[in-house]
Order: structure tokens, then sequence, then C-alpha cells
């Protein structure tokens, strides 16, 4: 994925540098699909399902932009992931 965009992500809850500053593979990205599907696939096989997801893509973090475009791609983005590897997934 070298021409992915990743984000370092800011201080979380005060931990400072060594427990926090993770790294986000942004949602905009076409390969966030590809991890996403794969990440959801285990889960799946793992957990089983009842085909709905909680995904909370900006939880205690601020995304790097407010612009609805970028927004609206995170969220087509989830919702291609999720059908990718169940087409009656509902993502809430």
């Amino acid at each position: 994925m070298p021409q992915a965009k990743i984000t370092q992500l800011t201080d979380w809850n005060r931990f400072g540098t060594k427990f926090s500053h993770t790294y986000f593979l942004e949602p905009e990205n076409s390969e966030f699909i590809q991890v996403g599907s794969v990440f959801l696939d285990e889960y799946r096989k793992v957990y089983g399902t009842d085909h709905f997801y909680n995904i909370d893509l900006f939880n205690e973090e601020t995304p790097s932009s407010s612009q609805i475009d970028y927004l609206r791609q995170c969220g087509k983005n989830v919702y291609k992931a999720i059908q990718s590897i169940d087409s009656e997934g509902i993502w809430y």
C-alpha cells in the first residue's frame, strides 16, 4: 500500500506518544475496502454474524477532514467492505 493515505493520530486521553499516535488507514483509500473486507471476514469466521456491523471510524478521534465529500466517501467504503463479505450486512 505504498500509495495509500495514512494519517498518524494524535494523543488519546492524555496517554502521550508511547501509548497513542497510532496510524489510521484513511477510509477514502480503495485499500481500505480490501483491508476492511479481510478483517470483517476473519471476524465473522470467529464470531459468526447476525448481519449487523457496528463500525465507528472516528471513535474518540477527529476525522482528518470535515468536508462532506470526504465523509461521504468514508461511509461508502465502510459499506462496500461490509457488502463484500455479507450481502445481508447492515451497518449501524
